[in-house]
């Protein structure tokens, strides 16, 4: 796990896990949380960060602790290069105790929880101590896989990815629960296959055409095509299709 910090921005606090595939406990689909200070609630108006008795005065010594421990741990590359290898190796020895010590560890640090409705109690302890969250659906896969493979065909892959679409349609919705702003942060990572967001960089690139020139899909379709094979095209034309319904579904929310 990695946690990224700008010296000059004020901490936040970050849960985060990922879409794992089988049915393991700790393997689930979880939703990743950043939030933001939030000058709306009285109690916390005046809220500081680089104050750190007001800052944490929402936390225990305990959790301080605990939280510190898990930043040290995650410092240590040995632990962390062979985290996968050790994690099954002792839950192969004992699931439930090494389940329970990083769902109280780790996971607790990092997440806000399983699902989004399991987060509703994350959401209300933030919001009651001036902190607005940022719903962030963590669902992503590693680049070196490939999309549709032996035992995983390219319609299951796909379907994975519009089950991916949902969450986050879902997360939109869920959006109504948060007071003040409500926010949801969208990431094109889950919705296509890694190694076709990789070729699309390269393209864009090589090409002198950054994405960054405010290109409606059309547009950006139209660009990538000569360079894409049927597959992959039809890949993007998927992924396309699923920004556009998340894309639809914020502007139907904003202008209701």
């Amino acid at each position: 796990m990695l946690v990224r910090t700008a010296p000059s921005a004020p901490p936040s606090a970050v849960f985060k896990t990922a879409s794992v595939q089988g049915t393991d406990p700790m393997r689930q689909e979880a939703v990743e949380m950043s939030s933001e200070h939030s000058s709306a609630l009285p109690a916390f108006q005046d809220l500081q960060f680089d104050d750190p008795k007001q800052a944490f005065q929402a936390k225990s010594t305990a959790q301080l602790l605990q939280s510190l421990a898990v930043f040290k741990a995650c410092t240590i590359k040995p632990l962390v290069r062979n985290a996968d290898t050790l994690l099954t190796v002792s839950r192969s020895i004992a699931a439930p105790v090494v389940d329970r010590a990083v769902k109280h560890t780790f996971f607790r640090h990092f997440c806000g929880g399983e699902c989004v409705d399991s987060i509703q109690p994350t959401l209300q302890y933030l919001e009651r101590h001036g902190i607005r969250p940022i719903l962030n659906y963590a669902a992503e896969d590693d680049v070196n896989n490939e999309f549709g493979c032996e035992g995983c065909p390219v319609a299951a892959a796909e379907r994975k990815l519009d089950r991916n679409l949902d969450i986050f349609m879902r997360s939109i919705r869920d959006s109504d629960n948060i007071r003040n702003r409500a926010f949801v942060a969208i990431k094109v990572t889950p919705l296509g296959p890694p190694k076709l967001l990789e070729k699309m960089s390269e393209v864009l690139v090589a090409t002198g055409d950054p994405a960054d020139r405010g290109h409606s899909s059309a547009r950006l379709r139209e660009a990538l095509l000569p360079h894409l094979d049927a597959h992959e095209t039809a890949s993007l034309d998927n992924m396309l299709r699923r920004m556009d319904t998340l894309c639809d579904a914020v502007l139907a929310k904003t202008e209701a």
